[in-house]
């Protein structure tokens, strides 16, 4: 039972943007036993372009009271940022997205879990198409 009472949980990870690596570090604050708000500062490392993305979203987990496996899924928006490495240099520089989000985690011992996300992105933009990127992520958390 404690494990699905804690309120805060701060964390970092490893994944995939864009076909770029990519690292996270978020902070989590819960509603309910099921529900958070979420806010995560992420960093991509590409070939072409590097890009800060920073989100805010809710997640909702489905079976909290499960020690090892639970499911979840979210929502937010959030604002990129994109630094030119090498040419073509991208026609905006910053922009607003939303995303959803599924993916699980499960607990370790008494203060450290995992977790997995995939994010599906709409990244908007002043030209007539939108585009659409996709993450997926891993990575290890700490809550109190």
């Amino acid at each position: 039972p404690d494990f699905a009472t804690h309120r805060w949980e701060v964390g970092a990870g490893y994944g995939i943007y864009n076909r770029s690596n990519m690292v996270t570090s978020y902070v989590d604050f819960g509603l309910t036993d099921s529900l958070d708000i979420e806010a995560a500062l992420q960093e991509s490392y590409g070939t072409i372009d590097n890009r800060t993305i920073g989100t805010i979203g809710i997640r909702h987990t489905f079976l909290p009271e499960w020690k090892w496996f639970s499911p979840t899924a979210g929502i937010g928006t959030g604002y990129q940022h994109v630094v030119d490495i090498a040419p073509p240099a991208a026609l905006e520089k910053g922009n607003q997205m939303v995303y959803a989000s599924v993916g699980a985690r499960g607990f370790i011992n008494q203060r450290f879990m995992w977790r997995f996300d995939w994010r599906a992105y709409v990244v908007f933009n002043n030209l007539n198409k939108n585009e659409e990127l996709e993450e997926w992520k891993l990575g290890l958390a700490v809550f109190f």
